[in-house]
């Protein structure tokens, strides 16, 4: 369908990449877009917040709805393409509500760091220790 419609210059399917060459095509980025369909939890969002991505997904993708929570990103609904269109084309001519977005993203990414995980699951495991010995 790429080369159908003539876009071969615009999109390359990369295949597998290890984490170096992930690490090197995030930092060269500009916008994450997640078009699954579904998606568990979406470890990928979790990367392309990391290097400050703005991030535009699809509600269908369950995780996508739970990390990009509180406005943090841009969700989709009903996989509405003009929508997505539309959000994407605001993002590329508008480097404030890039840069804003960015910073979002950071945020998302300071949320689900090791040292906050750890400390949830710790205070977890308290609190269900703390309801058995009663």
């Amino acid at each position: 369908q790429i080369k159908e419609l003539g876009l071969e210059k615009n999109i390359k399917l990369l295949g597998f990449k290890n984490t170096e060459e992930l690490n090197e095509l995030y930092a060269n980025s500009s916008i994450y877009i997640m078009t699954s369909y579904e998606e568990s939890f979406g470890l990928v969002l979790l990367e392309a917040a990391s290097h400050g991505l703005p991030i535009i997904a699809y509600t269908s993708a369950l995780g996508a709805k739970e990390i990009l929570k509180n406005n943090n990103g841009i969700l989709i609904d009903k996989r509405n393409e003009k929508e997505m269109i539309s959000n994407l084309n605001k993002l590329i001519s508008d480097i404030k509500l890039r840069r804003k977005y960015s910073e979002k993203s950071l945020k998302i990414s300071e949320e689900y760091s090791y040292d906050n995980i750890e400390k949830k699951v710790i205070n977890f495991y308290k609190n269900i220790g703390g309801k058995h010995d009663k």
